[in-house]
């Protein structure tokens, strides 16, 4: 029998303690041993929004013993933000405890909208799931707080993402987007997008192609016509070439450096304004959408407009996922980007590998939310 005194309540913590370290309690340790026997013996899936750019290579691509998938039957891309869910998919497994295999499936559409309803309202939500979503769908998740209607769901498409809909893993980020013109554009300077129309190429509306003009549009008064309807990135570099379009948006300028070197040497084209929160170094003479004004409301609209490449390309779980396996899939991930044999095929692949935690990007959609 214990005696209570008014000392009791110390002993009974002190008790506590030693049926913790008794094994009595569920610890972090008992933790970690469940998650990995979740994870032994099993494959991860991860599902990519991005339309795959096709290509010369072999469908199924197998990575150390990882199989990396893509359902439409296009092979993964070789660079460029395209390439990396099949990055992540070789490497991470390696870090996620139990070492499980991990497995891209592609579901392209609506600009990576049909892939983030999926994750949000169709997939598994063990942690057997995880998703990597496009960068403007993951803000409009933050900002439309919307509802997902039955006939979307049965077309495949989410009209709108709710916010809370993710467990957030972690990002890429930030990301800077690049407005190229051709040089027979008449545009002697950024300024003059202000007062010349410009027509530009877009693919899906919510791709950085076609929601990054309309946007400064509103935001600054340019003069942007944006011609939609464009099969991907390809399209529009022809489109440019053949004089179709006279400059289109970049969303990744990392991933558009070597065509751009290539218009560049020709005399086709060239940058004249990068579309972000920061400069990117090796384009240090283009001028940021920032420098375009100085009035406070229209400064404050452009933060507005560049939330998704402060959150930049983010990887997920489905909601609901038990917590400890949401924090070993962080952990995992955050190990992923240190690793040297992720970092040189990265660089290998032109990809930027500036990373923000799950924690903080969980805080970052909040603060866009909060700020809509």
């Amino acid at each position: 029998m214990i005696e209570r005194t008014k000392h009791s309540g110390r002993a009974l913590s002190y008790g506590a303690a030693l049926l913790v370290c008794l094994g009595a309690f569920p610890t972090a340790a008992a933790d970690s041993d469940a998650v990995a026997a979740f994870y032994r013996g099993r494959s991860v899936t991860l599902i990519s929004g991005a339309t795959p750019d096709g290509g010369d290579e072999q469908q199924d691509r197998v990575f150390s013993g990882m199989t990396i998938v893509a359902r439409d039957g296009a092979a993964a891309p070789a660079a460029g933000p395209g390439a990396l869910p099949h990055l992540v998919a070789r490497h991470l497994a390696r870090y996620l405890q139990g070492k499980p295999t991990v497995s891209v499936v592609t579901l392209p559409g609506a600009g990576g909208r049909r892939a983030a309803q999926h994750i949000a309202q169709i997939a598994a939500r063990d942690g057997s799931v995880i998703g990597a979503l496009e960068r403007g769908v993951a803000t409009s998740a933050a900002l439309e707080r919307g509802v997902v209607t039955s006939a979307a769901l049965e077309r495949g498409v989410a009209t709108s993402v709710m916010s809370n809909a993710y467990g957030w893993i972690g990002a890429f980020a930030p990301d800077t987007g690049l407005l190229i013109v051709r040089n027979d554009a008449g545009l002697a300077g950024a300024a003059d997008l202000l007062t010349r129309e410009l027509v530009v190429g877009g693919t899906a509306p919510q791709d950085d192609s076609a929601r990054l003009p309309r946007a400064l549009n509103s935001a600054l008064g340019t003069k942007f016509r944006v011609i939609g309807g464009y099969r991907g990135i390809a399209a529009l570099h022809h489109a440019l070439e053949r004089g179709e379009i006279s400059g289109y948006v970049a969303g990744h300028a990392d991933e558009a450096k070597a065509v751009l070197i290539g218009w560049l040497q020709s005399g086709i084209a060239f940058p004249i304004l990068q579309l972000g929160p920061r400069p990117l170094p090796w384009l240090a003479d283009v001028p940021l959408a920032a420098s375009l004004t100085t009035d406070p409301a229209q400064v404050a609209a452009l933060e507005r407009v560049f939330a998704a490449q402060r959150v930049g390309l983010p990887y997920v779980t489905p909601p609901g996922v038990p917590e400890e396996r949401l924090a070993a899939l962080r952990a995992g991930f955050a190990a992923m980007t240190q690793d040297i044999e992720f970092l040189k095929d990265a660089a290998r692949a032109g990809i930027a590998t500036d990373r923000i935690d799950g924690a903080a990007l969980a805080q970052l959609i909040g603060e866009i939310a909060a700020a809509r």
